[in-house]
């Protein structure tokens, strides 16, 4: 009689104990790409921390943070052990190396695989279990070639990329998008693998000189290439992609990025029509003690997504994929998050330019300076009609 009262207090504790869903996170925290890594996981561990206090999701969350080293073959590793946990869902695929590694791991599984970082335009409607919270190359190439051509008035462009497949795929891209604007001289050169050699081959790539130099490289290949250019050989515009944004990187640059054009996705936490990002923030200061960067807002949303993605289509993983596709402005650190049927978001990149240290939109400094000279000319006016 005892037996069977434990065993039905056991089925009762069991019925009402919550349901859970398993979500990993590959990161690479450490190697190469470490500092992305690193930045993404903050953001992710803000957004569990906010999702625990609000409790207001169906089931517990039990995230599972495993690092990828910056290696495709650990990455994989990872994510068969996440599968053997019964993870629903991932987040990984930080850089598009490792996101091409998995994608087809999460499409033979049925496990939804979310990047929050991953931009190379191929990656596009590779699975229908791939979706990413960060803009597609696609978007930064024509924001790049657009401002190189409209408003650095370049012809010819000299393209720098490191030699790996993001950095080749946006020189691509970037020069068929100049092309596509007049510029028919957009030549690409790829930066040797060992930094030592960066001088005498940039060297001769800058003769003839080109009107622009763009930048397509990880933190530290463009650290490498930076202080190459300002040594001596180069003193032109350069504009380089969102791939800057690594944490730390404008300090560790210092001088040498002064008046260098980047590219940012969205993410304005001072600005108080975006009081998600803003709230973000605040949290990530009170836990951290320091602001937070551009990729630790996206590791944020693409935990923000999939918790959305639970709560509109249920904890299974097939679930999790409808509802995933059905998000829909759902504010976030970075904007609202929307996704298209290829598992895209539709956002779009700001040229800034490091000013005093500092990295400025652009195109507010422009309308500052307009309406700068506006007064000015305003009160010469009143002056000569004295």
């Amino acid at each position: 009689m005892r037996a069977w009262w434990a065993a039905g207090l056991l089925l009762s504790l069991l019925a009402c104990s919550p349901k859970s869903v398993t979500i990993g996170v590959i990161l690479p925290e450490s190697g190469e790409w470490f500092r992305y890594g690193q930045a993404i996981k903050e953001g992710v561990q803000i957004a569990e921390e906010t999702l625990r206090q609000n409790g207001d999701l169906p089931v517990a969350l039990r995230l599972r943070y495993l690092d990828s080293s910056s290696d495709s073959d650990t990455a994989r590793a990872a994510f068969d052990a996440l599968l053997k946990e019964g993870a629903a869902a991932v987040i990984g695929g930080t850089t598009t190396t490792e996101a091409l590694a998995l994608i087809p791991l999460a499409d033979k599984a049925g496990r939804l695989l979310v990047s929050p970082s991953a931009s190379a335009t191929t990656l596009a409607g590779r699975s229908p279990w791939f979706f990413r919270v960060y803009p597609s190359d696609r978007h930064e190439v024509m924001t790049a070639a657009k401002f190189l051509v409209e408003d650095l008035a370049a012809q010819t462009v000299l393209i720098l990329t490191e030699d790996n497949d993001w950095s080749r795929g946006m020189g691509t891209d970037l020069a068929a998008e100049l092309k596509r604007l007049g510029v028919d001289r957009a030549p690409a050169l790829i930066l040797p693998a060992d930094a030592g050699e960066y001088g005498p081959v940039i060297g001769r790539a800058l003769k003839p000189a080109p009107a622009a130099l763009f930048i397509a490289a990880y933190a530290d290949a463009l650290r490498e290439a930076l202080a190459v250019l300002r040594s001596g050989p180069w003193n032109g515009p350069t504009v380089t992609s969102s791939a800057f944004n690594a944490p730390g990187m404008l300090r560790q640059v210092g001088v040498l990025a002064e008046g260098l054009y980047l590219l940012r996705p969205p993410f304005e936490p001072e600005n108080p029509n975006h009081p998600a990002a803003a709230a973000f923030a605040a949290r990530y200061r009170n836990r951290f003690g320091r602001d937070p960067g551009v990729f630790s807002a996206y590791g944020h949303d693409a935990l923000l997504a999939l918790a959305e993605a639970i709560r509109s289509g249920g904890e299974t993983p097939e679930g999790m994929r409808r509802g995933l596709r059905s998000v829909s402005n759902l504010p976030g650190a970075t904007g609202t998050l929307s996704f298209m049927d290829s598992g895209e978001v539709l956002k779009f990149p700001r040229i800034y330019q490091v000013q005093e240290g500092r990295a400025v939109d652009y195109l507010d400094a422009m309308e500052r300076y307009r309406q700068q000279l506006l007064r000015e000319l305003s009160r010469t006016k009143r002056d000569l009609g004295r």
